[in-house]
């Protein structure tokens, strides 16, 4: 089956039309099947809450983390199911003459693929809590949707080792001047290319990768100075500060809001 704009196999909870570009929370119930289906247009998924499977002969059998955004190129077929907890998420999903707008075409948005990034998953967090204000909410989209390019590589190959060290697990540790020391760089080169490559200071994505950390440790449940000190925040109130600086949500509200979301 295809699926025309704003169609999708889940319930629609809210939408928002920001002039071309489509935003819908939607959410799958438990072991929900998503049938054998494409899309009209490029469609980004961005999972909140829940847990589900994507099967593509592009990626075969993948199962998105939480905060991570999938996208389908028009035309891709996949199909799915959701997890015990069922899924919610942020359906996305720009037209052509929105992307036209910008001098773009549905290829430059890229491959089909899976994209784990703090910023990109933070960004979205605060447009969803804050209803989506239309007057800017449309161009920091584009950011958020646009495949991430890297710098011109300088030979060394540190660019691909800085990735790894981020993403691993205890990549919240780094200073500049200690990723730096560990990458053989000069602090003041790797801040230069960090913010070219990234959009943002090795300080900003360091926190807004233990904000998401934090935001996945209240899906599940625990406690809100549990996930806290989990996080490396140094005390609750800290943390509290942060958090809803960045989704405008306090965490017992955020929750609330999106835990209770998946269970109903």
């Amino acid at each position: 089956m295809t699926l025309g704009a704003g169609q999708y196999l889940g319930w629609t909870e809210e939408r928002w039309d920001l002039g071309g570009v489509t935003v819908t929370s939607t959410r799958y119930s438990a072991l929900q099947r998503q049938s054998r289906h494409r899309h009209e247009n490029p469609t980004y998924f961005f999972l909140i809450g829940g847990e589900f499977c994507d099967v593509s002969s592009e990626l075969g059998t993948r199962y998105p983390e939480r905060f991570e955004l999938l996208f389908h190129p028009a035309g891709c077929w996949h199909e799915g199911i959701s997890g015990e907890s069922g899924r919610c998420g942020l359906n996305i999903e720009p037209s052509v003459e929105w992307l036209a707008g910008f001098g773009l075409e549905a290829s430059d948005l890229g491959k089909y693929r899976v994209e784990s990034d703090p910023v990109r998953g933070c960004e979205l967090l605060r447009l969803a809590n804050s209803g989506m204000p239309g007057e800017w909410a449309s161009d920091q989209i584009l950011e958020i949707l646009l495949p991430s390019e890297p710098v011109a590589q300088d030979g060394s190959g540190w660019l691909k080792r800085l990735d790894s060290l981020l993403f691993a697990s205890d990549g919240t540790r780094w200073s500049l001047r200690t990723l730096a020391s560990e990458l053989g760089v000069h602090p003041v080169y790797l801040a230069r290319v960090f913010r070219q490559r990234y959009r943002c200071s090795l300080t900003q994505w360091l926190l807004r990768r233990r904000l998401l950390e934090a935001a996945r440790g209240l899906s599940d449940g625990p406690s809100v100075s549990d996930v806290a000190h989990e996080a490396g925040f140094a005390d609750q109130s800290h943390f509290g500060r942060a958090f809803r600086s960045y989704f405008e949500l306090t965490p017992g509200h955020f929750q609330r809001r999106w835990v209770e979301r998946v269970a109903m």
